[in-house]
């Protein structure tokens, strides 16, 4: 395969099939009305594969041509992926560390990991592996919990900052950090028992703080992830694009 088909190693190995990650475009598209080699080929031949297999893909909800490929080839729409962005002002920001006596915010050390995945494995209902009927709960709950074990392993992620509460981990917020002036909130989960306590919005705060090189932070979430949305809004953060992700299972 080539790099518009790209072998999953990582998911591939958590749902014990082989899974590929699928970049559309225009050109991608005409190419494939060719019956061309490789992987235009392959994506032409995929209804006549023998073996499970699954593939995902993000297009433009603007990409209407992409869209309409994906459908005709047997892909559904499975969510709708929106990023949003906010600007710093560190002048606006508390420290966390100084607001709350009960909730210690903190990055995440080697021994946080226990606790971490455990609460990446009973957090998650909006993920679009949760939103799959294709994926029971445990399985969408088991790649949730490995994710979170990629950045012990260091395989995933440059910081984490956690929430503790009476020494037991209630929250964790991965960070990807490019080198120029921003971070990427990769994944954030505050355990069931305690949200809508501010917990997320403190673990934010904190990773400004902590990163005062940036000028602005982006995330992304699912559009039915009403709550989060709301908060992302209330913290300041505004819609900057979004996408459709589609799913294709073979031979399920």
């Amino acid at each position: 395969m080539h790099q518009k088909v790209v072998l999953n190693n990582w998911l591939s190995a958590i749902i014990q099939k082989d899974s590929y990650d699928l970049f559309v475009d225009d050109e991608f598209i005409e190419q494939s009305k060719l019956n061309g080699t490789n992987e235009y080929g392959w994506v032409n031949s995929l209804q006549c594969i023998n073996i499970p297999m699954f593939i995902q893909t993000k297009v433009s909800t603007q990409a209407i041509n992409s869209i309409n490929f994906l459908e005709r080839i047997g892909f559904f729409l499975i969510d709708t992926n929106i990023t949003l962005k906010k600007e710093i002002d560190l002048r606006h920001i508390k420290d966390t560390k100084q607001e709350s006596q009960d909730i210690e915010i903190r990055f995440a050390k080697d021994c946080d990991r226990e606790g971490t995945v455990s609460v990446a494995s009973n957090t998650f209902i909006y993920s679009r592996f949760h939103l799959d009927p294709w994926f029971s709960n445990e399985l969408a709950n088991k790649i949730k919990a490995q994710w979170v074990s990629g950045y012990f392993d260091g395989n995933r992620g440059e910081q984490m900052v956690i929430a503790s509460f009476d020494n037991k981990i209630i929250g964790f917020l991965l960070i990807l950090k490019p080198v120029n002036d921003h971070f990427i909130i990769d994944l954030i989960g505050v355990d069931k028992n305690h949200q809508r306590r501010g917990i997320a919005k403190k673990m934010i705060d904190y990773a400004i703080l902590v990163n005062s090189d940036i000028n602005h932070v982006i995330v992304g979430t699912q559009i039915g992830n009403v709550p989060s949305i709301k908060l992302y809004q209330k913290m300041g953060f505004f819609m900057d694009y979004a996408k459709y992700v589609f799913h294709l299972h073979i031979n399920e």
